[in-house]
This record gives C-alpha cells, structure tokens and sequence, in this order.
C-alpha cells in the first residue's frame, strides 16, 4: 500500500505544477488503475479482506485504508476550494465511493472486461467527483 499512496500522493501534487485539482483527481485514480493492473493479486486480497469481519487482517486494513482514504480526502477538498460544489453530499461518503470504486472498477476491469481501457475506467470513476462539481463551474480564483 505505500506504493499505491506514494503515487496518489505524486499524482495529488501534480509536480508542484498547481495544477487543476480536477486533473490532479484524475490522475490519481489513473494511479490507482494502474496499481490495481501492477498487483492484481493484493487488489484482490484487499477487497476479499478488507470487508469480511472477522478478519485477522482488519487492525492492518484499517490503518491502511485510512491512509488512503486521508489522501483521497485532501485531494476531494482541494477540488472543494476550487469549485462549488453539492454541499449535500457527504465527504467521507464521497472519498469513500471514490476509493471503492478504484478497486472494484480495476479488477472488474482484470476480471470481467479487459478490453475496458483505463481511460475509460478512470472517466467512470471521475464522473462521481464530476458529479460533486456544480455543473456549469470553472476553477474559483
């Protein structure tokens, strides 16, 4: 898992770049893709055990999927500051859809429809944080 979170956290600072955090959102689920087709393996250990209680595994689990789930966070509330966004929409339910959606698309994706590209397993997880995003809303300031 540090290998996924160092490259969530590279992709979440864009290089120092600035960039768009809309991009910079994107990129890190591509990362996420991308681990998921790396290690598919652990992807799958992980989904098997990560939900399944009880599970010897759960006290390791969880500190790491609040880890990830920190990353994904701060990358939700830079997208936040930059955009409006539906403030009825729970936070830690939103970073939380974004995180489960990573893995069960990616090994969906490995499983059931390789010939799904990652361009498109990316865009259909951005269309949850699309969805956040007030429509018609450029970047604030």
């Amino acid at each position: 898992m540090d290998i996924l979170k160092a490259r969530l956290l590279e992709a979440a600072d864009g290089g120092g770049t600035g960039r768009d955090p809309l991009l910079a959102m994107e990129a890190m689920i591509g990362q996420a893709m991308d681990f998921m087709a790396e290690y598919p393996s652990f992807a799958r250990l992980w989904v098997s055990e990560n939900w399944r209680i009880p599970s010897e595994w759960q006290g390791t689990f969880s500190v790491l999927r609040g880890e990830l789930l920190e990353v994904i966070g701060q990358a939700v509330e830079k997208v936040a500051n930059a955009y409006p966004v539906d403030g009825s929409v729970s936070r830690g339910s939103l970073e939380t859809a974004i995180f489960g959606a990573c893995f069960v698309v990616g090994l969906d994706r490995q499983t059931y429809n390789p010939e799904r590209t990652r361009d498109q397993s990316v865009a259909a997880i951005m269309a949850i944080m699309r969805g956040y995003v007030l429509k018609g809303s450029t970047p604030q300031g």
